[in-house]
């Protein structure tokens, strides 16, 4: 199993580490006590920060990391997100539709024909506009 570092999901690190734990069949005073060893840098930092005596249970713990580290999970992003990708003054076409496209690709579920009206919302370029609005979707 991985460590966690402080990046990432906090979530799935506790289902993966008590998943793993389970399979051991330890006790939750054990369990706990493991816990540090699958942790790294900030993580680690933040464990060791924790006042002794503070933590009574795993579910304890594992509700204070969670609470502690869930801010740094990313927010999962939607289509409309796409609307606020413009095309820069000096930003080429090229360089416009490569950054879109990695914006979209951070999107699971993609609308394509929002995506498309996004793009055209967001670019300078009056003949690329054009050439979107002319050849729809199949």
């Amino acid at each position: 199993m991985a460590t966690y570092d402080g990046a990432g999901n906090p979530r799935e690190h506790i289902l993966n580490y008590k998943t793993l734990m389970e399979l051991q069949t330890l006790s939750d005073a054990l369990v706990c006590k493991v816990f540090p060893t699958m942790l790294t840098g900030l993580a680690r930092a933040w464990f060791n920060s924790l006042e002794a005596g503070s933590i009574k249970s795993f579910e304890d713990l594992a509700n204070i990391f969670i609470s502690w580290f869930i801010a740094r999970v990313p927010v999962e992003k939607n289509t409309s997100y796409l609307e606020t990708v413009r095309q820069r003054k000096n930003e080429s076409l090229r360089e416009y539709v490569a950054y879109f496209n990695t914006k979209a690709l951070q999107i699971s579920e993609l609308d394509e024909s929002r995506a498309v009206e996004a793009m055209q919302t967001g670019t300078t370029s009056s003949e690329f506009f054009g050439s979107l609005c002319r050849k729809p979707l199949p």
